[in-house]
């Protein structure tokens, strides 16, 4: 037992400002004694197939605002378009999940000619899956909880009227405050933006756009609030810009995301999945695993699915355009990888990254720190997103000892057994089994896909870590999804898809020369031998690059 205000300690660091947390106790320690939880199944979201979860998205915050990157400040450019060409064309080996704001899209709205275009042809590269991030861009969630549009009327000279442009910061407030009462005291204050210092100036710009961005309850208000519109709406408009066979599949939470049930539900009911919050940290500036938010929240009866890490905005100081700080994002990541993985690998940004050459910079840094990993297994935000919601849908009845029974897992696919290295599936008495991983003492089980039921039965083996000789092959782990398996004595044929090269290391029930082929909707597209010592460890590598599915079929000796 731990009473309250012992497990965790709250309080300001040593200047009186930032507020710190940190655990006073050991939390995964304590859960393992007071549980007893070593023996038992864990249903585990940071892992597929043996390797840890990487999924990217992007927010359309700064889709419109004009570049001061070289050289595209010259013709001028969108910040979206500069995140096309520098970041989704040259790793199309990764997937990112894009989700524009629709206003700013409309032209009727928010949106400027080049908008709509440069989505259209992000959403055109075989890398993109599409998401919503809501119509008019939702600040506060909780402003529009009860629904009347009427409540919003006395702030409504507080909204930008037309899109920005590249102006100078006087004409900037004309363009945005112009016609309303709010500009006559926005122009006065500047003007003194003229008579200041570079850095004085941007700290005066700064308190007056805070002054009137904080009293509106979303971005844009080019109509009355409706629920509808913003996400039905949003999802209809995106749509119209997707090439065939390509379909709007989420909603990333926009503003404070802390959407009401109300939201979520009309979200569910869309056919979107939905994801963003948490505002994940664990850094030299954030040193306590206490920051890191869990896999999701219940919100009524819905329940909302929390970012893996948080965005670049959580990094900056406020009222600092810190862009350097995002390179923290490396450090959370090897510090939530080991001794215990506890979050899958999540890299969030806005399009307002292509503003700036320092934003730009901090995310290629960021994703050149991805390309070097080697244990991941890329894929979309919603296909996280199901994963996630799988957790809450897995239940576990023990049949008897070390035996267990393993229902509705959904897309969720890996269950964790801990300080289990002497342990191994027994492959003979479980069922709906795709393999085995040994992890920093834990042993990491992949279960078929599209399975309702599964039946895991574990037995000990003699040399620790070690991989056992079973009569049928079974994955290690894959940095491609796997989407079915046919196993028998002679072959083993698998489909799979994923993004990248793809590689898989298979142990397989004899030594000798296999043969691989690899297909690719029926044509033989790769075909080669590999010899298997008698570790029997098979790694297949394959030169299919594009997110297509594969057939890889192996004939044993």
């Amino acid at each position: 037992y731990v009473a309250d205000q012992y497990a965790i300690y709250r309080g300001q660091d040593a200047s009186g400002g930032l507020r710190v947390q940190q655990w006073l106790i050991n939390p995964f320690e304590f859960l393992r004694l007071a549980l007893g939880s070593d023996a038992l199944p864990k249903p585990d979201v940071t892992t597929m197939n043996g390797r840890r979860i990487f999924y990217s998205q992007m927010d359309g915050d700064g889709w419109n605002n004009l570049t001061r990157v070289k050289p595209y400040k010259d013709q001028p450019a969108i910040s979206a378009e500069v995140i096309r060409k520098e970041v989704f064309l040259p790793h199309q080996d990764l997937p990112f999940t894009v989700a524009p704001i629709a206003a700013d899209l409309d032209t009727k709205c928010y949106g400027v000619k080049e908008s709509a275009e440069v989505a259209r042809q992000i959403f055109g590269l075989p890398n993109i899956q599409a998401a919503s991030h809501t119509y008019s861009h939702i600040l506060l969630w909780d402003y529009f909880s009860a629904g009347d549009p009427a409540r919003e009327k006395d702030l409504l000279a507080y909204y930008p009227p037309r899109p920005l442009s590249n102006l100078s910061f006087l004409d900037f407030l004309k363009n945005l405050f112009g016609g309303n009462k709010a500009w006559d005291s926005a122009k006065v204050a500047a003007k003194d933006t003229q008579r200041q210092t570079p850095a004085e100036a941007k700290e005066l710009e700064s308190k007056i756009l805070s002054k009137y961005f904080n009293r509106i309850p979303r971005s844009y208000a080019c109509a009355p609030f409706d629920l509808t519109q913003e996400i039905n709406g949003s999802r209809d408009a995106l749509q119209k810009l997707l090439p065939v066979g390509k379909r709007v599949g989420m909603i990333n939470w926009s503003g404070d995301t802390l959407p009401f049930e109300g939201a979520i539900t009309t979200a569910r009911k869309a056919g979107l999945y939905n994801l963003n919050g948490g505002d994940v940290r664990y850094d030299a500036e954030y040193p306590s695993i206490s920051y890191v938010a869990p896999i999701g929240a219940q919100v009524g009866r819905e329940r909302q699915i929390y970012s893996g890490n948080g965005n670049e905005n959580t990094y900056k100081r406020p009222g600092e355009d810190r862009y350097a700080g995002y390179l923290y994002l490396q450090k959370m990541v090897k510090l939530t990888n080991s001794p215990w993985r506890i979050t899958p690998f999540n890299l969030y940004f806005h399009a307002h990254a292509g503003e700036d050459i320092m934003g730009l910079n901090a995310l290629k840094q960021n994703l050149a720190f991805v390309k070097a990993q080697k244990n991941l297994i890329p894929m979309t935000a919603e296909e996280y997103t199901r994963v996630a919601n799988g957790f809450y849908s897995t239940q576990i009845v023990s049949l008897g000892q070390h035996k267990w029974q393993i229902r509705n897992p959904g897309a969720l696919r890996t269950i964790r057994f801990d300080k289990s290295s002497g342990k191994a599936v027994d492959f003979a008495n479980s069922k709906g089994v795709l393999g085995q991983k040994y992890l920093m003492g834990s042993l990491y089980i992949s279960l078929l896909p599209d399975i309702s039921e599964a039946v895991i039965a574990l037995k000990d083996i003699h040399t620790v870590g070690a991989y056992p000789v079973e009569e049928t092959a079974y994955l290690i782990d894959s940095s491609w999804i796997i989407k079915n398996l046919q196993n028998s004595k002679k072959t083993l044929n698998i489909a799979t898809q994923g993004y990248g090269s793809g590689n898989m290391l298979w142990h397989v029930p004899m030594f000798g020369r296999h043969t691989i082929e690899v297909r690719k909707q029926g044509k033989v597209i790769q075909r080669n031998t590999v010899d298997v010592a008698e570790d029997r460890l098979l790694n297949i590598n394959t030169a299919v690059t594009a997110p297509t599915p594969v057939e890889v079929f192996i004939q044993y000796p």
